[in-house]
Order: C-alpha cells, then sequence, then structure tokens
C-alpha cells in the first residue's frame, strides 16, 4: 500500500544517505535538509515499503529500504519460541558487570555517563534492586574492592563459513578463551586471531523505541537533530542507527524528550552476508544459542543473513 509521506523531513535520511556516497558525513548531513526541502516543494512523493520514489515515473533517490538484519530476525525466532536469554541471575549478574565497566571507564554520574545510564535503566528493567545497582556503581569507580574484569573480543568462523564476532567480559581470560574455543570447536567452526573478521563488520549504535509511544515525525525531529544516520520502522518498533560518536548524544535527546527505548546498545552490523537453508542455518545457530549462553559472553554478532522463508521455518 502506497502511503503518502508527512513532510519533506521523511525525506532527509533517505537524501542523506544518497548523499554519503560522494560527500563526507558532515557535508552529507548539512546538505540534507535544503535538498529535501527542494524535492517536496516540486516533487509529489509517495512512501512505499520504506523506499521513496517520484509519482508515475523512476526512482529519483536511492533509499534504503526497510528490512531487517540477521540479527534482529534471530531475536525475533527468540521472541517467538518464547525463549529467555538466561535466568534472572545470570542476566543480573552480566548487567552487574556492565555497570562496572561503565563507571571504571566514565565516571559514576549516569548523568554524565552515556553508557552507564543505558546500563542503570537495563537493571531497573530487569528489576535489579537499586541497592544491587549503587552496588556495582561503587565498585566500578573502585569505591568497594571487587573483581577486575577485562573487555575481550574474540572472532573466528562458524559452519558454513559464517564470520562470527564475539564481546566478553570475564575476570578470568584463559577460562574464556577456552571455553569458547570449545564452543567454535564442536559445531565444526574454528575461532581465528584478532582481525580475521573484524573487518567484516561495521560498529554503529541502534535504539529500539515501541512504535506506540511517538509518531514518527516526531521521533524523527528529536533523532535527526541529535545526528542519528537512519530511522526505520520494523513491525511495532522504531529502530535508530547512529554513528559510533552520535550514540550518546542521540540516547540523552531522548531522555531529555521523555522518550524510553526498548533497548540501546553499541552493535557491529555485518558489511557482507551469507544466507543459507533452514538446516544449514540451524547449525550455525546451535553456535550462536551456546555462545549467548555463556556467563562471560555479552554479545554476538555474525554474517547470517536469515531470509523470510528460513525465519518462517525455524518458527515453527
Amino acid at each position: 500500500m502506497l502511503v503518502r509521506l508527512d513532510s519533506f523531513k521523511e525525506l532527509s535520511l533517505p537524501v542523506e544517505g544518497y548523499l554519503r556516497k560522494f560527500f563526507r558525513a558532515e557535508s552529507a548531513v548539512r546538505l540534507a535538509r535544503p535538498i529535501a526541502g527542494f524535492l517536496w516543494k516540486f516533487f509529489p512523493f509517495k512512501q512505499d515499503a520504506g523506499c521513496c520514489e517520484k509519482t508515475g515515473a523512476s526512482k529519483l533517490i536511492e533509499c534504503k529500504a526497510t528490512s531487517m538484519s540477521g540479527h534482529s530476525k534471530w531475536s525475533k525466532i527468540k521472541r517467538k519460541k518464547g525463549a529467555n536469554d538466561a535466568k534472572r541471575s545470570k542476566v543480573w549478574a552480566r548487567i552487574t558487570r556492565d555497570i562496572m565497566i561503565a563507571a571504571r571507564d566514565g565516571g559514576g554520574n549516569p548523568d554524565m555517563n552515556a553508557k552507564l545510564a543505558l546500563a542503570v535503566e537495563k537493571a531497573k528493567s530487569e528489576n535489579m534492586p537499586k541497592e544491587n545497582i549503587d552496588r556495582a556503581i561503587k565498585r566500578g569507580t573502585g569505591e568497594i574492592e571487587g573483581a577486575e574484569y577485562v573487555e575481550v573480543t574474540y572472532e573466528g568462523y562458524g559452519p558454513h563459513g559464517v564470520a562470527f564476532f564475539v564481546e566478553v567480559l570475564t575476570d578470568n581470560t584463559n577460562r574464556s578463551v577456552a571455553d569458547i574455543r570449545h564452543l567454535f570447536s564442536k559445531t565444526g567452526g574454528n575461532l581465528g586471531t584478532s582481525g580475521s573478521v573484524a573487518f567484516l563488520f561495521e560498529r554503529k549504535g541502534v535504539i529500539e523505541i515501541p512504535a506506540g509511544s511517538l509518531s514518527e515525525t516526531a521521533l524523527f525531529d528529536i533523532v535527526a537533530d541529535a545526528g542519528a544516520e537512519d530511522l526505520e520502522l520494523d513491525d511495532d518498533v522504531f529502530s535508530i542507527t547512529t554513528s559510533v560518536e552520535a550514540f550518546g548524544p542521540v540516547t540523552f535527546a531522548l531522555a531529555e524528550a521523555g522518550v524510553e527505548p526498548e533497548s540501546a546498545g553499541l552493535i557491529r552490523i555485518p558489511t557482507t552476508t551469507t544466507t543459507l537453508s533452514s538446516d544449514e542455518a540451524g547449525k550455525v545457530l546451535r553456535l550462536l544459542e551456546g555462545l549467548e549462553d555463556h556467563q562471560d559472553v555479552q554479545a554476538v554478532f555474525t554474517t547470517l543473513e536469515l531470509d523470510d522463508a528460513v525465519v518462517a521455518a525455524m518458527s515453527d
């Protein structure tokens, strides 16, 4: 179904994406709105499946159609199956470590530390007691003694050549690397060296907002002014993409506007993907599940692309 765009502002993001092919990011951002305003004034536009096209003619701008990454589709599969990330105690342990690292790196004031603010909000959403949160912050800032955690990344290839990038937070690197290597080996994959797959991913900030919380136009105005790169509607969730540098400003802009994210964090988006059959994808997902269930693993990113047919087959 074709839906008429509400205003020229909705053209700014696809225009900016197009301009980035030819200009630096700051120039693309500066030029996007004036050009979108000109196009809106002189051409009638309609929107179809996330793409803007001139009515009755060929596409004027190459827009990115709304799509879902393999990472998002995997999350949807888990939701449909009713699967949890882990038991509450395990979730709290992970969040505690996140709070400690954030406080250690950026200080104990959530108002001045976007990473800490996000970790605290996550803790509250998981019903973590306030005293637990305060204790984790004090451990991070050194006011209370606690285990020394370090952030480590592991890279490798899973079944069928799918690349994996694993982010780990651990107080024992020897234990973690042995466990991660074992998970790769038992599923037919192999743990690689640092840099072996990192070049296949681009780091971005992603913030998800429930669609019913405010209109797309209102949300666009908030995040675009704060430096967001993209805004997409996927089912009942708005997905906002930012650069690493703009992640904090966009998060704070949403907080100031009273908008509460469903989730927010820095992720690695694959620059190239691998599409497999449902049987082949199942082997890859077994490794993904094993890694995500490990107590030290904070996040896992892969180049696996789950198409609709595979998602349907695995959701049954």
